[in-house]
């Protein structure tokens, strides 16, 4: 199989993966995306979190250090305690490739999210992903949890 016909077979396969994926009951489908987000992060964003942490000095510098590794997206403090996230684009390798087009892979990105600044910060614990999809509501309030969680334990 060449290039050109492994592409049109993924393009087939995940057509199909999303359509059960959108048949599975709510937790169900949370389970496997919060599994493929946490899989995704694995594979190299975490390991660009924790050095935007490692290069920054507080969390001003550290959105700052990640706005420039992920340029799609916006990172804004929005309140001491609370960042908003607002991406321009959805960078997820499987939708830029055009294999997934379903809006439901945005648990995916959740998840993703969570995993990232847990590995970055080391708490995730007050992090309350959303099961409907990810906008910008949902983002500020994830970064929010992250902030307290973080300034608790580091006391900043």
């Amino acid at each position: 199989m060449n290039f050109e016909e492994g592409n049109k077979f993924l393009v087939h396969w995940f057509a199909g993966w999303a359509e059960g994926l959108a048949e599975l009951d709510e937790q169900s489908r949370w389970k496997m995306l919060e599994a493929c987000g946490h899989a995704c992060a694995r594979s190299y964003t975490v390991q660009v979190f924790r050095a935007a942490k490692e290069a920054s000095t507080d969390g001003a510098s550290f959105l700052t250090e990640l706005a420039v590794r992920f340029p799609e997206a916006n990172y804004e403090q929005v309140a001491p305690c609370a960042i908003r996230v607002a991406y321009r684009r959805c960078a997820c390798d499987l939708v830029e490739l055009g294999l997934v087009t379903s809006p439901l892979l945005c648990d995916c990105s959740a998840a993703n999210l969570r995993a990232n600044f847990e590995a970055a910060l080391g708490v995730a614990s007050l992090i309350t992903p959303s099961r409907r999809g990810i906008g910008p509501m949902t983002i500020t309030m994830l970064l929010r949890n992250t902030l307290h969680a973080y300034r608790a334990r580091t006391h900043a």
